[in-house]
This record gives C-alpha cells, sequence and structure tokens, in this order.
C-alpha cells in the first residue's frame, strides 16, 4: 500500500510522514511540499491507494488538487488533512470528490485511528463535522449559493476582521474590485455592516466562532 501527503509546512509533513511510518510500517509513504511535485510522480509511478492534501496550499490548493485529479480522471482516494474550521470548505471538499476531512487539530492517536477508518471503510468525517454539516443542509445558506468563489474569499477575509486594503494586498487585487465584492456579499448575506456579515457566516456554519475577530 501506498500513502502520499502533499502539504506546504515543512514541519507538519516531515512528522506526519515519521508517524505514518511508524504506525504503518508495511506502508510506502511518500512525501510531497507542492501539488506540482505530486503531479509529476503520478506521470512517472503507480498511483497511490491513499492521498492526504492540505487545501491552503500554494500555486495550486487542495480543490484545485482535487479537480485536476478528477480532469486526469484518476480515483485515488483524497482525505482533506486541513487546519480549517469552516463547515463550508469541507463540504466544498466533499462535494469536489474528497471522501474524508481531517482536522489538523487531533491529536495524532486520533489522526491515526482517522486514516485507519479511511483504509477499512473508504471514508472519515469527525462526528461534531457530521453535525454541523447536517445543520447547514437543514437551515439553507441564504444568498451564499450566489457569491463566485472569489466573493466567497472575499468574505471570509471581511469576516476575520481584515480591512479592504489588506483584502486587495492578500488576494492580489484591485481596492476598487473588493469593495465591488463586499458589496456584493452584504446584499447577498441580507446585511449592512461587516460586523453583522461576520455573525452571519458564523450563523449559517460558514465559519467557527474562533475564525473571526
Amino acid at each position: 500500500m501506498k500513502i502520499a501527503i502533499i502539504d506546504d509546512h515543512r514541519l507538519f509533513l516531515e512528522a506526519m510522514h515519521r508517524v505514518l511510518r511508524d504506525e504503518f510500517p508495511v506502508v510506502e509513504v511518500l512525501a510531497f511540499q507542492r501539488a506540482g511535485e505530486a503531479f509529476a510522480h503520478l506521470k512517472s509511478e503507480s498511483e497511490p491507494d491513499l492521498m492526504l492534501v492540505d487545501l491552503a496550499m500554494p500555486e495550486i490548493d487542495g480543490f484545485g488538487f482535487i479537480d485536476r485529479l478528477n480532469q486526469l480522471k484518476l480515483s485515488v482516494p483524497v482525505v482533506v488533512l486541513s487546519a480549517t474550521e469552516s463547515l463550508f470548505q469541507v463540504r466544498r471538499a466533499l462535494e469536489a470528490g474528497a471522501v474524508g476531512f481531517i482536522p489538523k487539530t487531533l491529536s495524532v492517536e486520533d489522526t491515526v485511528a482517522a486514516i485507519r477508518t479511511v483504509i477499512e471503510t473508504g471514508e472519515y468525517l469527525p462526528a461534531q463535522v457530521r453535525s454541523g454539516l447536517r445543520k447547514i443542509s437543514n437551515r439553507g445558506e441564504a444568498g451564499v449559493a450566489n457569491l463566485s468563489p472569489r466573493q466567497f474569499e472575499v468574505m471570509v477575509l471581511v469576516a476575520k476582521g481584515l480591512s479592504n486594503q489588506a483584502i486587495a494586498k492578500g488576494l492580489g487585487i484591485s481596492l476598487a474590485t473588493v469593495k465591488s465584492h463586499v458589496q456584493v456579499v452584504l446584499a447577498e448575506l441580507g446585511v449592512s455592516n461587516r460586523t453583522q456579515c461576520a455573525l452571519r457566516a458564523v450563523k449559517l456554519g460558514l465559519l467557527m466562532p474562533s475564525e473571526i475577530e
């Protein structure tokens, strides 16, 4: 069996590599710091039996990685291993084709147990994530579905307390574009200011309280 880890944080990548080698001694463990490195490997080697992929990566993020796998018609099971607490992001990953989600906040023991569950059953979601996703589905998202991916990014950054200038710099877009996106976000969420935007995002389960300022 072969397991690949793709994560741009070197310390985390190396730690996970050691943990998997210790806990799964008969498994070949591959570690890649960039999605491009993983795809280069796939061109010349056999597919891994499981991929653990971070969402927040440069060049190609986790969502782009899963989309690329789909485009190449590769059926490698992908589990998101991420620090995100956004249920919206988790659901988006699952809808894209991920078979599970493992929070980086889990202990080493729980992380290993989660990976064993994926190997044995083909999927894994923490109980609290399953519950949260059901609540989102039951409650609806009041306009969020109308936001473009970029507008959703802006909404998250607004909710986290970033200024328009900081958002423009972080996303590499103009201040005028950010202001336009903010207006759309506020209108779609049915709120009138940034504080209400943050509270609305939490209420809908799109962000956790710990993610906003």
